[in-house]
């Protein structure tokens, strides 16, 4: 049987009941919350459960943030990247590179780029 999220409302645990009907609802175990009176039914208790737990615009934020996640990821990566080439430049603890290492810079990168290619890091 699939696991019944929290309430969306007010987080208590979902309960599922059959009715006399035969057929299944889940609803809100706090008898002051609003989702009380709004019993997600299905004829089968996989249904029920299922439509409670549909909550689109929390898997539409969790998507975003997987998203986000991962970019921020890349962005690590490179910033790593970055921090090599100084390294193998001698440039440790440089903020930024002038103009002028702009050409080494880029070799460095390059290098590095090859040797990361290479050890399939």
């Amino acid at each position: 049987m699939s696991e019944i999220k929290p309430c969306p409302f007010c987080g208590k645990r979902g309960i599922l009941r059959k009715t006399i009907l035969k057929y299944y609802v889940v609803r809100c175990q706090n008898e002051k919350c609003n989702m009380i009176v709004q019993h997600h039914v299905g004829t089968m208790r996989e249904e029920a459960i299922e439509t409670w737990n549909t909550r689109p615009a929390e898997d539409t934020l969790r998507s975003e943030r997987d998203e986000w996640r991962k970019d921020a990821e890349r962005l690590a990566e490179l910033v790593e990247s970055s921090r090599r080439a100084y390294d193998l430049m001698g440039l440790n603890g440089v903020d930024r590179i002038t103009p002028e290492g702009f050409d080494n810079f880029e070799q460095a990168l390059i290098t590095h780029h090859a040797l990361v290619e290479k050890e399939g890091k």
